[in-house]
């Protein structure tokens, strides 16, 4: 594996780890009420919570797989770190 895969795997794997946990039904989506439950946690008013749910929700069925949480954390958090170790 070259190196860049190896980056791109690792960003992937802590996304879909912090997908598992906040799956706390193990349903292998995380439902709308989740989702914004989250985003508001982390500031955002009700109504972006609720944009950005429905931009990711690519198949409009109420809640966000793996693919589509993959996709939401780079729309919005680009290609930051999640683990901070570099």
């Amino acid at each position: 594996m070259k190196v860049n895969e190896f980056i791109i795997f690792s960003r992937q794997k802590h996304i879909h780890d912090l997908f598992d946990k906040l799956d706390r039904d193990s349903s292998g989506t995380l439902e709308r009420s989740e989702i914004i439950k989250v985003f508001k946690q982390m500031c955002a008013e009700p109504k972006e919570a609720q944009n950005i749910f429905d931009n990711a929700d690519a198949d409009n069925s109420g809640a966000l797989d793996k693919q589509e949480f993959e996709y939401i954390w780079y729309r919005l958090f680009g290609d930051k770190d999640l683990d901070g170790q570099g």
